[in-house]
């Protein structure tokens, strides 16, 4: 059994633009009240923080990091009981 890995790309700016491209398509659908579509949104935005991070740009991945907070936040107030959002909220604060 293999595991799909994603794309391979040659830099990490080209990584990091593709990302960027991922994340401008999550929110056009979040933007519509997706609630998937936001999770992935969140998802996105914190693993853009970790590489800029691990590209050694804090600076850029703050940003980054406050919007997945922002999301988080929206999330576990709309639903208090919701475990995932609660746990997704942690993640962020974590960050």
């Amino acid at each position: 059994m293999t595991q799909e890995t994603g794309p391979v790309f040659a830099t990490i700016d080209e990584a990091l633009a593709e990302h960027q491209r991922a994340i401008a398509a999550f929110e056009a659908v979040a933007e519509a009240g997706d609630l998937p579509a936001r999770r992935d949104l969140f998802i996105a935005r914190v693993k853009l923080g970790d590489r800029l991070l691990q590209a050694g740009d804090a600076a850029g991945a703050l940003p980054s990091y406050r919007g997945g907070l922002d999301l988080a936040e929206s999330l576990a107030e709309r639903d208090p009981a919701d475990g995932r959002a609660q746990r997704e909220l942690a993640v962020a604060l974590d960050k």
